[in-house]
Parts: structure tokens; C-alpha cells; sequence
């Protein structure tokens, strides 16, 4: 027992008491004890070794560049995917995009109507424009496109009016034509009504027999009578089963058979009723707002050097803007051919009765046509025996 006991390797768990003084120690337990010189068996100390081993050191971490604040979200995640799906459909920087949109070119094949479109489909809304205007540059040099972009759009004056009156622009030809097609239809179908004198002496001849079964009735001596009538001398039957259209249709065969071809005089009346007539007359209104707009934007100043609105739009009044003028003309004169054609047949002259007149007009025409044909059939089947036998003979 005379050996001390060893130290404890620094790899084992240090135990912190406090030590008592060496000279103090003599008159204590410790020192009248000899407690200091116990020794310790190999295998205590390997066990102790193991059950009592520091752990490793943590190894300093390493810090890596300071993670940057979470970005302030400026867009709506879905609206931000959507306005960055077109911007890479156009393939063109942002900076390409303001210069073409400056330029105003309507040369300009690589920015047409598709890329115009295109910006209309994703114009910021007010909110949101508002939102992004408000943020730090360094915010938006981080942003995505979509972002970037609308940036842009804030900063561009008048953006707005620019692409629409773009737009209206190059749609002026395609919407006009079909404007001035519609009214060359109604005035093809007013003047061709109007003058078919076939249509005439066949309602001629059935006022005259309508007339006549009419006598001693509160119908008898009328002068004329509406279009819309006329479908009724289908429902009217005689004994033998025929209609009083039917015994019309025969009476004018024999009379005057050149009028039963009146319906191939007549215009297309169906390609009457495929317009729309309220729906043209706002066409030609809006035409007339477009082109008073662009007049407007025409003579604004430029927002900067190289901006090519006032100058475009200029050209596109000086060429279209009497055109507009005259199309309006042109309305009020097709207008004013149906209401004659109406007040003509004794009609209303509301010029929103126009389609049924002539819906009312198609269906006696189609009905004198069927009528017909079932007449000259029989007319035909009628010779049918005398051409067998005369080939007898």
C-alpha cells in the first residue's frame, strides 16, 4: 500500500472536488487514515478508463456565408408562374420588350399581334403594381422575371393606352370588313326584295284569290296584306286535300308560269339572317371610339426620344379616320334600306324587325318553292302514261 495511486490518463472525466490543504491534512481522517495511499488494481482502472472516457471535442463549426433573409413574396406564386411562361414564350430580354414597345413599329414582324396579345393576357393588376412599386430596387434585382417585368410596366407611361390602341391598330381592316360585309348584305337584300317583280305578281295574284274567299267576310278588299300571313295559305285546305298555296302556286303555272321562278331572283335571304343588326351597329360604334382614341393618343407628347406612338398612330388616323367616317355612313344608308324595304311591304319600319320580316319572307318562299315542285311532279307523273303509249305505237 505504500504506492500512491496513479493519475487518472487525461482522457478519463475529471472529477472537481475540492482538495484539502497538505498541511492541514495530518489531524483529519485522510491523513490518520493513510486514506491517500490506496492502490488500484488494473482492471478497476481499465474499467474506469472505459466507463468514464471524455467524449470526443465537438469540432468548432464551420460557419458557412450568412443565409441571406427570406424574400418578401411580390407576387402570387401561380400568377408569378403564369406571367413567366409568356414572357419566355416571347424569347426576348425585358430590355427588348420596353425597346419594341417604344418603337411602336407596326413593321415590326418579331412584335406582332401575338406579342401584344400576349401583353395584354398578363397586364399587372392595379394591386399588384402597386405592391412591386413600392418595394427596394435590391428586392427587385432579386425577383424573377415576372417580377422584373412588371417593374417595367410601372415605370412605362401610358403602357396601357399604348397596347390598346396597338391593338386596335392592326385589327382596324379585319373588324371593317366584316362590318361592310354585313352591310352590302343588307343592302343586296333590300334593293333585291324590292325589285323582284316576280315576288310581286305572285302576291298579286293571292291577295286576288284570298280576296275572293274572303267575300262577305270582315277580311274581304284588302288592299295588301302582311308577309307574315302568307305562311297560313299552307294550313288552309281545299276538299281534294290541296292547300290554298297548293291551288295559288297551280293558278299562277297556268296564268303566268315565268313567276313561279321567282325565288332563284331573289337574294341569298339567309345570309341576311346570319347578321346580327344590333350587334353591327355596335360594331360601328366601337370603330368610331377606337378611332377617336387613337386621334387622342396621336397628339400626346413622346414620353421619351425614340418614342414612336405619336408618329404611328398619326399615319393610322390620316389613313383610316375617313374610312371610319364613311363606314358610319354607310351603316345609317343600310339601315335606312331595310326600313324603307319594310315600310315598302306595309310593315313596321323598326328596324329590329328586320330579321323576322325576312325569317317570316324566307319560309313563304321556301313553301312556294316545295309547292311547286310537288305541282310539277305530279304534272310529270301525270304525262308518264301518254309516253308509254305513244311508245307503243
Amino acid at each position: 500500500f505504500g504506492k500512491k495511486a496513479a493519475s487518472p490518463p487525461s482522457k478519463t472525466k475529471a472529477v472537481f472536488w475540492k482538495k484539502i490543504n497538505d498541511h492541514q491534512i495530518k489531524d483529519t481522517i485522510w491523513g490518520q487514515k493513510g486514506l491517500d495511499d490506496a492502490e488500484l488494481s488494473k482492471d478497476i482502472m481499465s474499467n474506469l478508463d472505459v466507463a468514464f472516457a471524455k467524449k470526443p471535442a465537438k469540432k468548432p463549426d464551420v460557419k458557412g456565408p450568412p443565409k441571406e433573409a427570406p424574400k418578401v413574396a411580390l407576387l402570387d406564386g401561380a400568377r408569378e408562374q403564369n406571367v413567366g411562361i409568356v414572357l419566355k414564350f416571347m424569347k426576348m430580354e425585358l430590355s427588348e420588350v420596353r425597346e419594341s414597345l417604344l418603337a411602336m413599329d407596326p413593321a415590326d414582324e418579331d412584335f406582332g399581334m401575338d406579342m401584344i396579345q400576349g401583353l395584354v393576357s398578363i397586364a399587372p393588376k392595379p394591386e399588384e403594381l402597386k405592391k412591386i412599386m413600392a418595394a427596394p430596387q435590391e428586392d427587385i434585382d432579386k425577383a424573377s422575371p415576372a417580377v422584373k417585368f412588371f417593374r417595367m410596366v410601372g415605370e412605362f407611361p401610358r403602357y396601357e393606352e399604348r397596347l390598346a390602341c396597338w391593338i386596335d391598330m392592326l385589327e382596324y381592316e379585319s373588324s371593317t370588313n366584316d362590318i361592310t360585309e354585313a352591310i352590302t348584305t343588307m343592302n343586296t337584300t333590300a334593293a333585291g326584295v324590292k325589285g323582284c317583280d316576280g315576288l310581286a305578281g305572285v302576291l298579286k295574284i293571292i291577295l286576288a284569290l284570298g280576296n275572293y274567299l274572303n267575300i262577305g267576310s270582315a277580311q274581304a278588299g284588302a288592299k295588301g296584306v302582311r308577309i307574315g300571313d302568307l305562311e297560313k295559305l299552307t294550313s288552309i285546305k281545299a276538299a281534294d286535300g290541296k292547300s290554298l298555296l297548293d291551288w295559288a302556286v297551280g293558278y299562277v303555272h297556268k296564268q303566268n308560269p315565268e313567276l313561279c321562278g321567282f325565288p332563284a331572283t331573289l337574294p341569298n335571304l339567309r345570309q341576311f339572317l346570319a347578321i346580327d343588326v344590333e350587334s353591327i351597329g355596335k360594331e360601328v360604334d366601337e370603330v368610331k371610339a377606337k378611332m377617336e382614341k387613337c386621334k387622342r393618343a396621336s397628339i400626346k407628347e413622346p414620353i421619351e426620344p425614340g418614342d414612336g406612338m405619336p408618329g404611328t398612330l398619326t399615319k393610322h388616323v390620316k389613313k383610316n379616320g375617313p374610312k371610319a367616317e364613311q363606314l358610319d355612313n354607310d351603316w345609317n344608308a343600310a339601315k335606312d334600306a331595310i326600313v324603307g324595304l319594310l315600310t315598302y311591304f306595309g310593315e313596321s319600319p323598326d328596324l329590329n324587325f328586320a330579321a323576322e320580316w325576312v325569317s317570316q319572307l324566307q319560309m313563304f318562299v321556301e313553301s312556294f318553292s316545295n309547292s311547286y315542285q310537288n305541282h310539277m311532279r305530279k304534272i310529270e307523273k301525270s304525262k308518264t302514261p301518254e309516253k308509254k303509249q305513244s311508245a307503243g305505237k
